[in-house]
């Protein structure tokens, strides 16, 4: 009879609710465990822990925010995980009751508070917002003024350099918003309003392109049908890119300049013909150039070993809009408002 009244009090030692866990529940804390050594050794893995219990959440965050994601979110995706840290490690704390040693060596239990951390996390992200809100502030004036004035080259030119400074401030924001959210278990409401300040602005991004026109200068001093290809693949390139594009004698706002030689030479693999070409954006009243476009990378060539004539038709083959689109995107983007 004593060895089971000793069996029961045992049990109902064992089924006691731990006061440590009443004293920091999940919903308000992040709690682990650590073991070492020596009292340090055992502080400094449970504090580990709760930084790796941190990053896993934030691994969890990213591929759901990745899911469905253009390619800017990827790309932010991807340079968070190698920043999944959790570097406020001030703010984990070992309580003095959490740490005991014994003969097998010591334990600890380390705690984040969830409402510290989240105001420390949200500071952090209130200052990384400082420089898109001025940025998205400058562009939505700028876009206003160019709506306002179409046809003005220079209140497009205002926008788009305050649109590239937005967009680049705010590629600074989903990685403290992130791993606020991987603490808290929810998305930072402030983050949420910038990222719908910063999807306005592609609206109207939009919106000041479509009132860009750009007009097609013919190229001289070149075959009269690869010359026609060419003008056809700039002005399908410009499409492409979301601008009006046209060939007009009576130019207003923008004009696009091209210049081109084809050569053609011989070598073991028969007959080799490459165009030359690169164009400048410049204003329709101001000869001085905006943009310098280069179209190497596109590699027009036409090779055939029949002869000369089949190599410009092999030539001709490869000039097409999709070959263009690249070097004029990445040599426009900083002039006009394109797309990322």
């Amino acid at each position: 009879m004593r060895r089971l009244a000793l069996c029961l009090l045992l049990t109902a030692c064992g089924a006691a609710p731990d006061p440590f866990a009443a004293r920091y529940p999940t919903a308000r804390y992040l709690v682990a465990e650590g073991t070492g050594a020596t009292p340090e050794a055992a502080a400094a893995s449970a504090r580990a822990r709760i930084a790796e219990q941190i990053a896993a959440k934030l691994h969890s965050v990213l591929e759901v925010e990745s899911q469905g994601g253009d390619q800017a979110t990827e790309r932010t995706r991807q340079r968070i995980e190698v920043e999944a840290r959790f570097e406020r490690a001030e703010l984990i704390r070992i309580p003095p009751e959490a740490a005991m040693c014994d003969p097998t060596g010591c334990r600890a239990r380390a705690v984040l508070a969830r409402q510290a951390a989240a105001d420390a996390l949200g500071a952090d992200y209130d200052r990384a917002a400082v420089p898109f809100r001025q940025a998205a502030a400058a562009a939505e004036t700028a876009a206003a003024l160019a709506l306002a004035d179409v046809g003005r080259t220079e209140t497009t030119l205002v926008f788009t350099r305050e649109l590239r400074a937005a967009e680049a401030a705010f590629h600074a924001l989903p990685g403290p918003a992130w791993r606020l959210r991987a603490v808290t278990d929810r998305p930072h409401a402030p983050f949420l309003a910038d990222r719908q300040r910063a999807l306005a602005l592609e609206a109207r991004r939009g919106q000041v392109l479509r009132s860009v026109a750009v007009s097609v200068d013919p190229l001289p001093k070149m075959d009269a049908a690869l010359a026609e290809v060419t003008t056809a693949a700039l002005l399908g390139a410009l499409h492409a890119l979301g601008v009006e594009a046209r060939i007009d004698a009576t130019c207003a706002g923008l004009a696009l300049t091209p210049r081109a030689e084809v050569t053609c030479d011989r070598n073991g693999i028969g007959a080799r013909c490459a165009l030359h070409l690169d164009a400048r954006l410049q204003r329709c009243a101001d000869p001085a150039p905006l943009a310098h476009i280069n179209f190497a990378a596109a590699g027009l060539v036409g090779v055939d070993p029949r002869s000369e004539d089949a190599a410009r038709r092999r030539l001709a083959e490869r000039i097409v809009p999709a070959a263009l689109a690249g070097p004029l995107a990445e040599a426009l983007r900083a002039t006009l408002p394109l797309a990322r």
